[in-house]
């Protein structure tokens, strides 16, 4: 892997195999305030966007999700806040923030070093 963009996607592979893992299912399933019956693929959902690179491969920064409830999600920022914001605590969701206000180092291998270190790979 020598150039920057084979580096993050190698490290976008990474986090959506961490996520997949950790989750297992739709995180949004079991929460009534979604009614959305699950279907599709299962996905990893950033709360603040993949163009912010400080927090793109942040596990706090990413649940898994159907498409149905991805979709849904990001048609809905205020719900989609309201969302992460419970699940992370005010302490981690404020931290999270913060993280993306950060430019990022381009250190590709120290991402992809660290998602490996999570993974256990």
């Amino acid at each position: 892997m020598t150039s920057a963009t084979n580096r993050c996607d190698y490290a976008d592979r990474l986090i959506r195999l961490y996520i997949r893992d950790r989750d297992r299912v739709c995180q949004l399933a079991s929460d009534p305030s979604w009614n959305t019956e699950c279907w599709g693929e299962l996905q990893a959902c950033h709360f603040i966007g993949r163009g912010r690179k400080a927090t793109r491969w942040d596990p706090r920064n990413l649940v898994l999700a159907c498409a149905a409830h991805h979709r849904r999600m990001d048609a809905d920022p205020i719900a989609k806040h309201s969302f992460f914001a419970a699940r992370l605590g005010e302490e981690r969701f404020t931290a999270l923030h913060m993280k993306s206000q950060q430019a990022f180092d381009r250190d590709y291998d120290r991402v992809i070093r660290e998602l490996r270190e999570l993974r256990g790979i």
